[in-house]
């Protein structure tokens, strides 16, 4: 039968604020047209062929935090009760490579990097400045020196399986956020000089992988990443990746 695809997909993902809405809506809303997805966002009209939530109304508030990703993922995990793909905006298009989720009970992930490797492991030289962050990353068992540090993972992409106990899992999510939202907030003075600076002017809560990291490790979810994030795209409809 060769190598078509044609399972559906079960997609979401948040879109907010002019820039992203304006660049991802378009191809958002091609997904939908073949698949379902769920977007959270403060411009619910760009839409029409996603089931949306507005952003305001979901979160309680208008200020834009990358920790509704998880949110919004546990809420339809919960809702939903069966797997659901969380793809950043950015990311989520047709050439969306569906062969990635396979089994029931893996977290399917973009990259996954050694804490040592990723952008936040720039932040030893100065941890007297950001010890918050490393007393949370200590509190939450998640290692930053020697040979088993803890593995990062990366938040383009989260394909979470419904689990017996994803109640308890989106509970400790949430639990995380004020903690996450207190480290990384919108402050760019604060985070001048590190990579994290840019997204420090966008809002708060950019250590979404931090948490979803902790919560990998404490319930002992198997996940699986993709070694390249150009994995992420069906290698037969794209030929400029």
């Amino acid at each position: 039968m060769g190598s078509k695809i044609s399972k559906l997909m079960l997609f979401a993902t948040v879109c907010f604020g002019p820039v992203f809405n304006k660049r991802y809506s378009y191809q958002v809303n091609e997904v939908g047209k073949t698949d379902t997805v769920y977007v959270l966002t403060d411009r619910p009209d760009l839409f029409p062929n996603c089931i949306t939530r507005d952003y305001t109304n979901f979160m309680g508030h208008s200020q834009f935090t990358y920790y509704s990703k998880l949110l919004f993922l546990f809420s339809l995990l919960e809702e939903l009760k069966e797997r659901v793909n969380y793809v950043d905006a950015d990311f989520l298009k047709t050439i969306f490579n569906k062969r990635l989720v396979v089994g029931s009970t893996t977290l399917f992930t973009s990259i996954a990097v050694p804490y040592n490797k990723t952008l936040l492991s720039t932040l030893d030289d100065k941890r007297h400045k950001y010890r918050e962050w490393y007393n949370f990353l200590e509190d939450n068992g998640l290692e930053t020196k020697g040979d088993n540090v803890f593995t990062y993972i990366t938040e383009a992409f989260w394909s979470f399986p419904y689990l017996d106990n994803i109640n308890e899992i989106a509970t400790r999510a949430r639990e995380l956020q004020a903690h996450i939202e207190k480290i990384f907030t919108t402050n760019p003075k604060h985070w001048a000089g590190t990579p994290l600076k840019r997204y420090a002017e966008t809002g708060v809560g950019f250590g979404e992988g931090t948490a979803m990291s902790a919560l990998v490790q404490e319930f002992n979810i198997p996940f699986q990443a993709v070694n390249h994030n150009k994995d992420l795209f069906n290698k037969e409809k794209f030929h400029i990746l």
